[in-house]
């Protein structure tokens, strides 16, 4: 299922709560968007998720590339941003994004004439 809302796709590594989601939203409204959360992580130190919005995949392979590969191989919005776990976005950070795609959209359809 594809959606027009952004997903926020996230790498980080051995991670068991999400209190840094919090951190990573403390200006910006985390239920704006849909997060996909991918922690590079061994079996006996899961992640888990009892929030609508927030989706985690435990994986046990390594590496930032394979991390960000499984990220984008898992969302499930038109949009998607990649991240980093220390990022602190901005308020209505989601809106200006999903302008700027808008937008270029619009020109890029606009050159093709179409």
């Amino acid at each position: 299922m594809c959606n027009d809302k952004l997903e926020v796709l996230i790498s980080t590594m051995h991670r068991n709560s999400l209190e840094f989601i919090d951190k990573m939203f403390q200006k910006a409204d985390v239920n704006s968007v849909n997060i996909l959360v991918i922690n590079q992580t061994t079996k006996t130190n899961l992640l888990k998720s009892d929030r609508a919005n927030i989706r985690v995949f435990n994986f046990f392979d390594k590496g930032i590339s394979r991390s960000r590969n499984q990220a984008i191989k898992n969302a499930t919005s038109k949009y998607a941003l990649l991240t980093d776990d220390d990022v602190i976005f901005e308020p209505n950070f989601d809106q200006i994004i999903l302008s700027a795609f808008k937008d270029e959209t619009e020109r890029s359809e606009e050159r093709r004439g179409g």
